[in-house]
């Protein structure tokens, strides 16, 4: 419900733009809400490691089984999160109406989605409490959000900063 309803909210406001900067408001809307659903499902990674150490404690697997085995099982609510948000705001917006370009975007979504997801559960993997999970989250998305080149252009950003904009997945 929460991406048809995100999906639909997006795609209402770019309703049919024409304009170049309203593709990138789009793109830059619908990777902030990406990100901050990887930053609100960090706690719960953080609740898991606990199991985690215990299984890996007692040479039930190890960490790298646990890790492939984590990405792998979130990829189909991904698949459906990014089926039900990018469906309605490719069509409402007017991105190129070819099943490729769909299709690429699709991909690249759920790349990014994945990709976030990755770099929250490190967060989580290296955090002590979930205080300093949602203030590292808090962080990373503030670097994302400014460093992007949406917000703030990338010919503003001063020279021995420029590193982090193209470090940004954003």
């Amino acid at each position: 419900i929460k991406n048809v309803a995100m999906g639909l909210s997006v795609g209402f406001v770019f309703l049919n733009t024409e304009y170049n900067s309203s593709f990138f408001g789009v793109l830059f809307q619908g990777n902030l809400f990406i990100m901050l659903g990887a930053m609100t499902s960090t706690p719960d990674k953080l609740d898991d490691r606990t199991i985690f150490y215990r299984h890996h404690d007692s040479n039930f697997y190890p960490a790298l089984s646990y890790i492939i085995g984590q990405s792998l099982a979130l990829v189909p609510q991904m698949l459906l999160d990014v089926l039900l948000f990018g469906v309605f705001v490719y069509w409402m917006v007017g991105f190129v109406h070819t099943a490729a370009g769909f299709l690429i975007y699709l991909a690249l979504f759920f790349s990014f989605n994945f990709a976030m997801g990755q770099l929250f559960g490190v967060l989580a993997a290296a955090a002590p409490n979930k205080s300093v999970v949602m203030a590292g989250g808090a962080f990373i998305l503030l670097l994302n959000t400014l460093f992007c080149g949406y917000i703030v252009a990338p010919t503003v950003i001063p020279p021995y900063w420029i590193w982090i904009y193209w470090t940004i997945p954003l």
